[in-house]
């Protein structure tokens, strides 16, 4: 029987949220800063969203909003040759 390499995938959509209370000309301009400060978040590889007025708060995910799953054929060299369709088994009924 042959030997195949698959490479399961998971990929999660979580939801985390901070409010932020801030002065500034326009609400675009307020969500502006906000959104710069999630980035200089991101880019350190930390939850946690400092403001330049220091207001500071720690993102936490919240809930998972969705999970999905895919399956790859992997080459001898561990590329991706193409993705297997899961056939899903039917659910039980409980």
């Amino acid at each position: 029987m042959p030997i195949f390499t698959i490479r399961l995938v998971e990929r999660t959509t979580e939801q985390g949220s901070a409010d932020f209370r801030m002065q500034a000309a326009t609400a675009a301009d307020a969500a502006s800063l906000v959104a710069s400060a999630h980035d200089r978040c991101l880019e350190s590889g930390s939850g946690m969203v400092m403001l330049a007025d220091g207001q500071t708060k720690f993102i936490e995910v919240e809930t998972v909003i969705a999970r999905s799953r895919s399956l790859l054929l992997l080459d001898d060299q561990g590329r991706e040759i193409q993705e297997i369709p899961i056939v899903e088994a039917p659910s039980r009924p409980q």
